[in-house]
């Protein structure tokens, strides 16, 4: 595989540096990923540029895994005159796998000493790793000029760790309301402790994946354990703040006497729905035109209140202003659809509202505006597009922004941290 480079007239710029004066120097500027180093011109004795021929990667594969080594062997490709071999979670290769510079900076920081023969069927040491989870062997090849190349890897699990008899939590659905739910958890005798995270369906699994590396987490019960309701005991564990007519798991992660996780158990429910079948509509009602805080200013504010009727499960609202090229007027079409849109991933705050809502935005005087808002009934059908044109009074007594702005409303919270585990790196050891 030949690798193209570019760069930017490097002769003309050799050429004018002989030319011009101490006060008015040129440089070359190597640039790579998002970094760019400088070099004096007249201080680089030489420039050259070599084809290398062929892919230069080191081929991996893992047998014989135990938490504290592993069997690996790895193969050169032709043009591959060496590699390094790092030993990672999954979750943190799953970051930088798309990024090269940061996974081999990864492995050179993390990985073995560099390697000039293939490497059959060896043994890699001086790594920890958790029982039950998910690592990556990684490596990465380097050509006859020392340049890291191809990265290639090998995903594999670490066995369960022995259980101190059989723990297990027995869990029970106690009651399940519009905004809420209560579970009660029984563990057995075996159990030392076990924890319980709720999410809307789908969501913890995609949070693991994404925050993973960040936290620390190995594995799928680190993050319970950390985010969950930690207990011993029976108990009743309840969620309020939740959102209507949606399906949510509850993970429940119990450990054994020695702290080992047993299988982590999921229960999964639906919140009950509001509205009906019939067509959702939300009422706007102007309120108060008033100085409000905003920051450290006092400026005019216009409150407005949402009323969505009995048939509406959620609703959306916004509120522009009516003229000009960024106006309301100018993309009604555009502004609508957005409305009634679907949110862009789960569990995000504040995309649906559900309950008659009141809130001010900071507006200019004598500006004309919309507020809009639609909802979607019990079968998720979206209804029309309520519109309340108005116009804000002719004057104020205080300075007045460019733009409308609205006022942020709570976020919802259902989940909590109650810490975050270090994370483990392991300084990888090669020996035959």
């Amino acid at each position: 595989m030949i690798k193209k480079i570019h760069f930017v007239l490097l002769a003309m710029m050799i050429c004018f540096a002989s030319t011009v004066s101490a006060q008015s120097e040129y440089r070359m500027l190597v640039k790579k990923s998002n970094e760019t180093k400088g070099y004096r011109i007249d201080r680089v004795e030489e420039v050259s540029f070599a084809k290398v021929e062929g892919e230069v990667k080191a081929e991996v594969s893992v047998s014989n895994v135990q938490l504290t080594s592993l069997t690996v062997t790895v193969v050169r490709s032709e043009a591959c005159k060496g590699f390094r071999i790092a030993v990672a979670p999954r979750t943190i290769v799953a970051n930088y796998w798309n990024y090269p510079d940061y996974m081999i900076q990864y492995i050179e920081e993390y990985g073995s000493s560099m390697l000039e023969e293939d490497f059959l069927n060896g043994s890699l040491t001086g790594i920890e790793l958790e029982s039950n989870s998910d690592y990556v062997a990684v490596t990465v090849g380097y050509d006859e000029y020392g340049v890291a190349c191809d990265l290639c890897r090998a995903d594999f699990t670490t066995p369960k760790a022995p259980l101190v008899g059989n723990p297990k939590v027995t869990t029970t659905i106690k009651s399940v309301g519009k905004y809420d739910f209560t579970i009660h958890c029984t563990p057995n005798d075996d159990v030392k402790g076990y924890a319980c995270v709720a999410g809307e369906k789908g969501e913890i699994q995609s949070q693991f994946d994404v925050y993973a590396a960040w936290f620390g987490f190995t594995n799928f019960g680190d993050m319970i354990q950390a985010w969950g309701y930690t207990e011993t005991n029976a108990k009743d564990i309840s969620w309020n703040e939740m959102k209507p007519g949606t399906d949510y798991e509850i993970f429940v992660q119990p450990w054994d006497k020695n702290g080992n996780y047993a299988d982590c158990d999921t229960v999964a429910l639906r919140t009950e729905s509001l509205g009906g079948t019939g067509e959702a509509k939300v009422s706007i009602t102007l309120g108060d035109y008033k100085l409000q805080p905003w920051g450290e200013e006092q400026l005019p504010s216009q409150f407005i209140t949402f009323t969505p009727n009995d048939q509406a499960s959620c609703y959306r609202y916004g509120v522009y202003v009516v003229d000009g090229e960024e106006g309301y007027t100018a993309n009604k079409e555009e502004i609508q659809n957005d409305l009634k849109s679907e949110p862009p991933y789960t569990n995000m705050a504040n995309w649906f509202f559900y309950e008659t809502l009141t809130t001010d935005f900071q507006i200019n005087p004598n500006t004309s505006c919309v507020a809009i808002a639609s909802a979607k009934n019990a079968n998720g059908e979206w209804g029309p597009v309520t519109e309340n044109f108005f116009t804000t009074p002719a004057s104020t007594s205080a300075k007045a922004s460019t733009r409308i702005q609205s006022r942020p409303v709570s976020q919802k919270r259902t989940l909590r941290a109650n810490r975050i585990p270090m994370l483990k790196q392991n300084k990888v050891q090669i020996a035959k």
